[in-house]
């Protein structure tokens, strides 16, 4: 159905080529046949047909064919022709009007509807960009229905199911408001009967054509846009297919968050599993090296030599110191992944800490050596003595499991663009290649089973947590510039920026 306001401009434009092609006729009438004239009409008819189609075409023939009858056949300025060979040339002048105008018509029909198929091929391509930065279902719904808007150029709605009911959530180039047949028309659209008019409703009382989004667990929603003057074809299929590609974004992002969830549940049983078997693991002998001890000091203590003695007793302590560091890791770990890491900065000199963690690894690691270095006057850092004595001693203690017996382990500290940075440094076996960032994920371990040092597998995990929540980093070098070994820097700035 053509809109009013396409009528009237179709009506003037019929009106004005006609005129002009009377217009120049007559002023050409003394120097052309009234055979050549005619050809003038036929152009009238062509520019009205391109303009606005097969009936413009066809009406500017009949009206270019009254002109012409009336101002050039004999007799002129009447309607009357009295020539039978002039009758046969007007009737030849409206048929070809007829033909001519048609096939213009047809001709900008045709490309008016692949101008549109284009544009709505292009719209779509546009929509599934959106659909795939679409982070959630009401994303998608939004953009679906503000892709119909202005796709189709009417107003659209969205219907999300409410119990047994439908209920409009949103609007887009409309405000919304049904007529008394739509929300059967909807209704029969969500159970898979889309189209289809409701039984006993009247065509008229209803305004809105309904497609379904049909997700992965059925159907999420129901779209509809305005039907005052019927769907064209193309509009059609590309209704139906907002609504499928909606349903089938939902779906994906369905399938995203099972994939999601599976993967964090496999993530947890494997943190789970490698707790496990750490505890056991690692728990369990300083746990049995303390009963075992206890248990000879009650049966044979009185009857043991004295320095047998001392050796249990010194036994029962270092398992006890081990499994106190254990356990302290746990919940240093527990502390830094619930975010409950208590930062307490202040202005500190850095050799205070390096002293007091190396103090820390000798005691426990009294085997190996330990060197300490430190630029001269070094400037105050404003971080947390205990929590960076803490980062220092992690990685002190990790560099004596792996590399202590490869020679000292080294401790630097040194100026580094607007901060400080301390190094350590050992001489060991270093990381393959490929793996520096896995050594500080939880429970990883540089070997498995028997052949790891004791530990939780925790201590670098630690020592980077601790460290970024005083706002600094820490990186890994492997291998050292002297070809082996490795070096772990923690870089801290000279005022850490507290953020709000």
């Amino acid at each position: 159905m053509e809109r009013p306001g396409e009528a009237i401009r179709a009506t003037l434009t019929v009106t004005g080529v006609v005129a002009l092609a009377l217009g120049l006729a007559l002023a050409m009438a003394s120097v052309l046949p009234p055979a050549s004239l005619s050809l003038l009409f036929l152009i009238a008819v062509l520019l009205a047909a391109v303009a606005h189609g097969v009936a413009a075409g066809v009406a500017a023939a009949l009206l270019g064919s009254l002109a012409f009858n009336f101002f050039f056949i004999p007799p002129v300025l009447t309607f009357a022709v009295t020539d039978e060979a002039d009758v046969f040339g007007l009737l030849a002048f409206v048929a070809a009007g007829v033909i001519t105008g048609n096939l213009a018509g047809r001709l900008r029909r045709e490309a008016e509807i692949a101008r549109r198929r284009a544009e709505i091929v292009q719209s779509l391509n546009d929509f599934a960009g959106r659909l795939s930065a679409a982070a959630n279902r009401a994303d998608v719904l939004a953009a679906a229905g503000e892709q119909l808007a202005a796709t189709l150029r009417r107003g659209a709605v969205l219907l999300e199911p409410a119990g047994d009911d439908l209920a409009p959530v949103a609007a887009w180039s409309t405000e919304g408001r049904l007529a008394p047949g739509d929300r059967e028309a909807a209704i029969l659209a969500w159970k898979g009967l889309a189209g289809e008019r409701p039984p006993g409703v009247d065509a008229r009382d209803i305004a809105f054509s309904f497609r379904p989004v049909a997700g992965a667990e059925g159907v999420e929603a129901v779209l509809g846009v305005e039907n005052a003057t019927g769907l064209a074809e193309e509009e059609a299929n590309a209704f139906d297919a907002v609504a499928r590609h909606a349903g089938m974004a939902i779906m994906r992002l369905r399938h995203a968050e099972a994939a999601a969830r599976a993967g964090a549940a496999a993530r947890e049983e494997q943190l789970r599993n490698a707790l496990l078997s750490s505890v056991s693991h690692d728990l369990r002998t300083p746990l049995a090296t303390i009963l075992g001890s206890v248990t000879t000091l009650r049966e044979l203590g009185p009857s043991m030599p004295e320095a047998e003695r001392q050796d249990l007793l010194a036994a029962i302590e270092d398992e006890a110191r081990r499994l106190s560091r254990f356990v302290g890791n746990l919940l240093d770990m527990t502390r830094v992944e619930a975010g409950a890491l208590a930062v307490r900065s202040d202005w500190i000199d850095i050799a205070d800490p390096i002293r007091a963690a190396v103090a820390r690894a000798r005691t426990v690691h009294s085997g190996v050596t330990f060197i300490m270095a430190a630029s001269p006057g070094l400037p105050l850092v404003e971080a947390d003595a205990n929590l960076l004595e803490q980062v220092l001693f992690n990685l002190l203690d990790n560099a004596a499991k792996y590399a202590g017996a490869a020679g000292p382990v080294a401790v630097e500290a040194a100026t580094c663009g607007d901060g400080l940075a301390v190094s350590v440094t050992d001489n060991g076996p270093g990381i393959p290649a490929g793996q520096g960032d896995a050594v500080f994920e939880k429970f990883r371990r540089a070997a498995p089973g028997d052949a790891a040092p004791a530990g939780t597998g925790l201590g670098l995990a630690i020592a980077r947590g601790m460290t970024m929540a005083m706002g600094g980093d820490i990186a890994l070098e492997s291998p050292t510039p002297n070809g082996a070994g490795c070096r772990f820097t923690v870089r801290l700035p000279r005022a850490r920026r507290n953020e709000p």
